[in-house]
């Protein structure tokens, strides 16, 4: 078979997945404003983020909403991706302190303790998926590929 088909098709699914997530995250968008995280006594959250079907929760949230204007320490076995929407977020991860702005984004690995706080309003669109995301097999379908 030809390897430059076989690539193109990889793509395909790819971009597949990445639709059928846009429409979940379209019908999700103002379901999911959180003003509490809950941890365990070792601080991993215990909200579950997401299915087996759909292994990723998309939330749209203001950091003023939460007790202290903070989500507090916390870590996740997912990924993480946060935009910062409007307003300053300043983020501690492990032990390292930053802030960010108005337009910026971050991605937090999976079990990395982090904390987020700002001074006033900050808007943070942000959105926690599994590996898993991507099925198994397109993944090793995918990594075949790049091997050749």
């Amino acid at each position: 078979m030809d390897t430059n088909f076989i690539v193109i098709f990889s793509y395909f699914i790819v971009i597949y997945r990445i639709v059928q997530l846009y429409e979940v995250l379209i019908a999700m968008s103002f379901q999911n404003q959180f003003t509490k995280t809950t941890t365990d006594a070792n601080l991993m959250e215990t909200v579950h983020h997401g299915s087996a079907e759909y292994p990723f929760r998309y939330y749209y949230e203001n950091i003023a909403l939460f007790d202290f204007k903070c989500i507090d320490w916390h870590w996740h076995s997912e990924l993480e991706f946060i935009y910062i929407k409007s307003g300053n977020v300043v983020f501690d991860i492990g032990t390292v302190h930053f802030e960010l702005n108005e337009g910026n984004g971050i991605m937090i690995n999976s079990k990395i303790l982090h904390r987020l706080q700002s001074s006033s309003d900050a808007i943070i669109p942000n959105f926690c998926f599994s590996l898993h995301l991507l099925h198994h097999r397109t993944v090793s379908f995918i990594k075949n590929i790049s091997i050749l």
